[in-house]
């Protein structure tokens, strides 16, 4: 761990992970970050970047991570067709569970600590999402879907979940009986990742068309934010207030931006959609951000396999944002 900075804001460098960042995702008491990269191992921090704890039970790159609104299990996804489900403190693993597919996304509900599993369809396997139940060890939902989904969520009663794909649609499952309710074109491409609010009411996207969007569980866009790369990750505030925006180029496509050095991550007013500052930290793609519970601090991972860590000043704390209300 680095200290870049120490004054009214602080910026801590982590360098634990050797592979680039996949996720990474604060605790929803704000105690704790998780962080993993496309190596076998997810990471437990405090706030101040120090290593608690490792979870290393996997033989393939870590793909998502989610972590329970009672911080007491992490939900792991794997290349290796698994997910795991794990007990935070002793490390113990509760639940694990062998998929035909590769695992892309996991979600943990708002109010029953249900687990919401995205599958792709490498393997020729047909793409599906899934919900384990805990007690059983069955699996108590299966939906198959037309195009391989990217990020699964459930609204807040649970009843209704919302998938994003890779052609850029989100659609709406009734579980109680496997009827699409509704889909829409919500990008040109593909979505790569869907996050719900901190109050559970609307959720943001992020694409590779380089646009984020605020959408409410009736798939109605309700603001748009413009990027000027493909979209990895984006982030509401808990305070519904501003967003953050992260993303790049993918790797595959470096040439495009040779000579290119730095990557940033944007915050933008939720209400007028305007970019309202940008921060400049890693040296690759950035894969994920999140914000604290607090709205007060912030983090990121990228290509570079660094995480940044970072408290807001507080001019930009006190600056005069609109919470949207929806």
């Amino acid at each position: 761990m680095e200290i870049i900075n120490s004054n009214d804001s602080f910026l801590y460098m982590l360098r634990h992970h050797s592979k680039p960042i996949v996720d990474l995702q604060f605790n929803k008491d704000g105690d704790l970050l998780f962080t993993a990269s496309k190596s076998f191992e997810v990471f437990l921090c405090n706030i101040k970047g120090e290593v608690l704890n490792i979870y290393e039970n996997h033989n393939g790159a870590i793909t998502n991570l989610s972590v329970s609104k009672d911080s007491r299990m992490l939900a792991v996804s794997s290349a290796d067709q698994s997910y795991t489900i794990y007990d935070v403190e002793n490390k113990d693993i509760i639940f694990k569970e062998t998929v035909s597919a590769i695992p892309k996304h996991v979600f943990f509900s708002y109010l029953n600590n249900e687990l919401v599993v995205t599958c792709d369809d490498s393997y020729n396997q047909k793409p599906k999402i899934l919900i384990p139940d805990l007690k059983s060890k069955e699996i108590s939902f299966e939906y198959f879907t037309e195009f391989s989904p990217t990020s699964s969520i459930l609204e807040i009663s649970g009843v209704n979940l919302v998938f994003s794909d890779i052609k850029g649609n989100i659609s709406m499952i009734d579980r109680r009986n496997n009827e699409l309710i509704s889909k829409k074109e919500v990008h040109s491409t593909k979505i790569n990742k869907l996050r719900p609010s901190f109050c559970n009411t609307f959720f943001i996207t992020a694409s590779n068309d380089t646009y984020s969007k605020i959408v409410d569980f009736d798939l109605n866009v309700k603001k748009t934010f413009a990027y000027d790369e493909p979209l990895n990750d984006a982030c509401i505030f808990s305070t519904n207030d501003k967003v953050i925006c992260a993303g790049g180029i993918s790797a595959r496509d470096a040439a495009l931006f040779r000579g290119k050095k730095v990557f940033e991550v944007s915050f933008y007013d939720i209400v007028t959609e305007n970019l309202v500052g940008t921060y400049s930290t890693h040296f690759g793609t950035i894969n994920s951000v999140d914000v604290h519970p607090s709205s007060g601090i912030f983090c990121s991972g990228g290509e570079d396999a660094n995480i940044f860590l970072m408290k807001f000043g507080e001019d930009f704390l006190t600056a005069p944002f609109t919470e949207l209300d929806i």
